[in-house]
């Protein structure tokens, strides 16, 4: 009786209290006095309308006697939304910001807006009401609008004046999200790992602004990305020309290419990547492969070449578990080992990025992954070895049918694609980086002998080996993983593929330390020919291997054996050819993609791979896509 009598009185006092300042009123029936008092009081939104399918934005409130601490905004009747700014004057707030998800604002309407103060007392009174309007989307000033996931890869000199010559000295990686609007505006977040650094910001994202516009060209435009000035942040801008697929399944996606014009705190920063549309409140849950590659350290923490890693998992309630995965550190593999974690750092925020800590075969490792609507991700971290942190990026896709893969789960052509980065030579005064990149087709697979037929052009080291052919020996595990073999020139080569669904996943080579990190994807039905591919596809390099690896983003047409396209190094001219199989060979006027002379393998009428095949230390592969 005491204790519930003390909580009356203390319940007394804080209306009182709030009387004092929220403007309480005598409404007793008989002249008594029960204390009643406003949430605050509404008198303008910014902004007041906004257009359906945006991304996230923030929503300022503007009245008199608002009390950001006490009081949250009701949307539309239902949700219930914190403020995450408040300006203060004379002890009350004169406006409070929100900040909106896109999800709210999916679809044209009114949508009505009060304070209210959560669990009040029945006489609590809320705020009164004002209107926000959803409008139907017609125009915008940019071809991207709404919200987007995006991962680059690239080189930026280093900030210690070290000259970059291997991708140890200077890999700059980035994952994150963005939202662009009706008017061009573009905010957002993003994580950023930097050789030698690591993940930078200590694992938090860092705020972005930006503004998105279009060229002269339809489908391409250029993307300018400013870091918020918030603590360690950034200083400086990334300038990203993108190009957008107009065709195609699933959500809408495109590539980006950033030219060395950036100088900031960590230095002039080029390098390609790649973006899909989604939604916001995208949710981690289920099966997954996955496959990631990055930068790694030698023994004494310095020249190193590429890390490569593959796996599986699957994530549930927050935690990760079934996990399996291989790991090539620059030659140095660990194959098959487990891989357990829990997510980690803030709840999922409004960009659906999400942050787990893992501990992969007794090495410990901290993954952020952005999720986007499709259920697959971009991400980016780091993993503790005995030589420092291994920085990488890449990519997680839903796996299908996990648990009941096999042999057959193999069975229809499919097109792979392979990067890699050996470590630098050591040359008498500098460091000579170089690639090592494959494209190929695999065909004819044989469940019951667990044999397939390859055919392949691979550049390596500077000498191109072209037109290859063996015959390789497989076996898929219940949980997708694959051993692959097969012997070339006297040597035995091993690779692990990771299956996300049937002919579709992730490799990882085991016999080099180029570490070749790759995808492989099923190929349409055959045979082939020139007319196959005729369109125009948006085009772009992916996965910069050196400092100097080309890096181009643009739209190609293909007509009938022709080929054209603008780049800035000019007028883009040549001529191709097609084998029934998919494989073709192409000759050109300019060396955009480090050769006059590539390969191309067809995936199918809306997809082409390419890369080039002359003798060059820093080679590239571009997928062009409708």
């Amino acid at each position: 009786m005491e204790s519930h009598l003390r909580r009356r009185l203390i319940g007394f006092a804080l209306i009182a209290s709030l009387c004092l300042v929220q403007a309480c009123k005598n409404l007793g029936p008989t002249g008594g006095h029960r204390a009643e008092f406003t949430a605050g009081t509404i008198t303008s939104l910014s902004p007041a309308t906004i257009v359906a399918g945006g991304p996230p934005f923030n929503l300022t409130v503007f009245g008199s006697i608002l009390f950001p601490d006490a009081t949250v905004l009701l949307w539309n009747g239902v949700q219930q939304i914190p403020p995450v700014i408040a300006v203060h004057s004379a002890g009350a707030a004169t406006q409070a910001t929100y900040l909106i998800d896109a999800g709210l604002i999916a679809n044209p309407g009114n949508i009505s807006l009060e304070l209210i103060v959560p669990n009040a007392p029945p006489d609590e009174r809320p705020s009164n009401t004002l209107t926000l309007t959803i409008t139907p989307r017609t125009t915008t000033a940019c071809a991207l609008f709404g919200l987007y996931d995006f991962l680059f890869t690239g080189f930026d000199t280093n900030p210690l004046g070290i000259p970059q010559y291997s991708k140890n000295y200077g890999g700059a990686m980035v994952v994150g999200a963005f939202g662009v609007d009706a008017s061009g505006n573009l905010s957002g977040e993003l994580d950023w790992t930097d050789y030698p650094f690591g993940v930078i910001g200590g694992g938090l994202a860092f705020p972005i602004t930006g503004t998105c516009a279009n060229s002269a060209i339809p489908n391409q435009g250029t993307l300018t990305l400013k870091f918020v000035a918030d603590g360690p942040s950034p200083t400086g801008a990334f300038t990203f020309t993108f190009v957008l697929q107009q065709g195609g399944s699933g959500p809408p996606r495109g590539r980006l290419v950033k030219f060395s014009d950036m100088t900031s705190g960590f230095g002039t920063i080029a390098g390609t990547g790649a973006f899909v549309a989604t939604t916001s409140a995208s949710v981690l849950n289920g099966d997954y492969a996955f496959g990631l590659v990055g930068a790694d350290a030698d023994a004494a923490g310095v020249l190193g070449g590429q890390i490569g890693a593959a796996g599986r998992f699957t994530f549930s309630n927050g935690n990760l578990s079934a996990g399996v995965a291989d790991i090539n550190d620059g030659g140095t593999v660990t194959a098959n080992v487990p891989v357990s974690g829990a997510m980690s750092g803030p709840p999922p925020d409004l960009y659906s990025r999400v942050t787990v800590g893992l501990t992969v075969g007794g090495q410990q490792a901290v993954l952020t992954i952005y999720v986007n609507s499709s259920g697959s991700g971009f991400a980016i971290g780091d993993i503790s070895t005995q030589t420092g942190h291994n920085a990488f990026v890449g990519f997680i896709s839903p796996q299908v049918n996990a648990g009941a893969y096999n042999d057959g789960s193999l069975n229809a052509p499919l097109v792979f694609s392979t990067w890699g980065a050996p470590a630098p030579l050591y040359t008498g005064s500098s460091y000579t980086a170089s690639s090592d990149t494959t494209l190929g087709l695999a065909s004819g697979f044989n469940s019951g002998a667990g044999t397939f037929n390859l055919q392949f052009d691979q550049v390596s080291g500077g000498v191109a080996n072209l037109n290859q052919s063996a015959t390789a020996t497989y076996s898929v595990a219940s949980n997708g993983r694959a051993v692959v073999s097969y012997s070339l020139g006297g040597k035995t080569l091993d690779y692990v593929f990771y299956l996300d669904g049937s002919n579709d996943g992730f490799i990882l080579g085991e016999s080099s330390n180029a570490a070749e990190f790759g995808f492989f994807q099923p190929q349409a039905p055959g045979p082939f020919t020139t007319a196959t591919i005729n369109g125009t596809f948006a085009s772009a390099t992916f996965l910069p291997m050196t400092p100097t690896s080309p890096n181009l983003a643009t739209e190609i047409t293909l007509n009938n054996g022709t080929l054209s396209a603008t780049t800035p190094s000019g007028a883009l001219t040549g001529t191709y050819t097609v084998a029934a199989s998919g494989r073709g060979t192409v000759s050109v006027n300019l060396p955009v993609l480090g050769s006059k002379n590539l390969v191309l393998y067809v995936i199918g009428p809306t997809s082409v791979a390419v890369m080039g095949s002359d003798n060059t230390m820093s080679d590239a592969i571009t997928f062009m896509h409708f």
